[in-house]
């Protein structure tokens, strides 16, 4: 019962909403339109109800209940069980396949976490799988954000940095890490300005793995095994997001759908509506196209009218008629953005 409170709590995004409320920024609640329609599920060349891809969920879970058992409270390097340790070594396609998985659920879940993770499934340790199932009824694994903040998500790194007793210095990077005699930290940087080192009594290295990468550890900052094992071998996700603009919304005026899908197709893995608030009727809708893996890595801005005629081919089997009401410029090109993050010099 205490992991699976802690789990809701980390679900629940309290210290960001927290921090939301400390900073006086407004949330509201995203995915209300969700009474407007149903998502839809396209996989292993068929169209499948939400209702069906739930039930296959069930009948797994309950297939799985030994091993939510035999997990510890939040295994983590220094601490594991053997249950924690065997998941872990397993793949999500080869979990789900182990455990007697529908080809329908594997096609969803293995969808599902590409999106969510930016990693395919064979790539990804069941132990996320599992974690996710634990105190959650199966359709709120897959559901869509909740919360979001008005003024927009960047806002709160932007208030934080401004409450802070000096303002940031920016432009820096991290190079090297080392203990002086006395115990401190020693941080070496490179800046616009040249190099800079600061020593302080405490650091918190908050860089993804593979930015620590490029940081050189002396021996006396005293990383451990498992520390390092990390920085050499944890994978960054891949996801790219493709928005394309609509002459009204025909995943709902025509397919009675909010917007949100979920397919295997060649270009689509997961859509849903971007700004619903702001959307009318045979006049303007945004279709957010979300991608995650190897497909996310493909996403190419330079190619943005091949990428978004692609999309509007594997959409028009989710969303029938709906393609030729993607909104064109004047030249007959989609009206598109593409965002992949692993190609901006910052993502990492």
């Amino acid at each position: 019962e205490h992991r699976r409170a802690r789990l809701r709590r980390d679900r629940d995004h309290l210290m960001v909403r927290r921090l939301a409320n400390q900073h006086g920024l407004a949330l509201e609640r995203y995915g209300a339109n969700r009474e407007a329609g149903d998502p839809v599920f396209h996989f292993l060349g068929s169209r499948w109800t939400e209702a069906q891809v739930l039930e296959e969920a069930g009948g797994f879970v309950a297939g799985i209940q030994e091993d939510l058992a035999g997990l510890s409270d939040g295994p983590n390097a220094f601490s594991s069980n053997a249950t924690d340790r065997s998941i872990d070594r397993t793949s999500i396609s080869e979990y789900l396949l182990q455990r007697g998985a529908a080809p329908l659920l594997r096609a969803v879940v293995g969808s599902a976490f590409a999106a969510e993770f930016g990693r395919d499934a064979d790539e990804l340790s069941a132990l996320l799988l599992v974690f996710a199932l634990i105190g959650r009824a199966p359709q709120d694994v897959f559901g869509p954000v909740q919360l979001h903040m008005v003024e927009g998500n960047d806002v709160l790194p932007m208030r934080m940095a401004a409450a802070l007793p000096s303002a940031p210095r920016l432009g820096h990077r991290l190079v090297q890490v080392e203990r002086t005699a006395a115990g401190r930290v020693r941080l070496t940087f490179a800046g616009p300005g040249g190099t800079v080192q600061r020593v302080h009594d405490a650091a918190v290295l908050a860089l993804p793995a593979t930015m620590m990468r490029d940081v050189q550890f002396s021996a006396s900052a005293g990383l451990t095994a498992s520390h390092r094992f990390a920085i050499d071998n944890f994978l960054l996700g891949a996801n790219s997001k493709q928005m394309i603009g609509f002459r009204g919304r025909p995943w709902l005026e025509r397919n009675a759908s909010n917007g949100s899908s979920y397919g295997d197709l060649a270009a689509l893995q997961a859509t849903w509506e971007s700004n619903p608030s702001r959307a009318q009727f045979q006049v303007r809708g945004v279709l957010t196209d979300f991608a995650g893996g190897r497909r996310a890595a493909q996403l190419d801005p330079s190619r943005a009218q091949a990428t978004a005629e692609a999309f509007l081919q594997s959409m028009e089997v989710v969303y029938p008629g709906s393609a030729v009401l993607a909104r064109r410029t004047a030249q007959g090109q989609v009206v598109s953005h593409i965002e992949n993050w692993s190609q901006l010099p910052l993502f990492r």
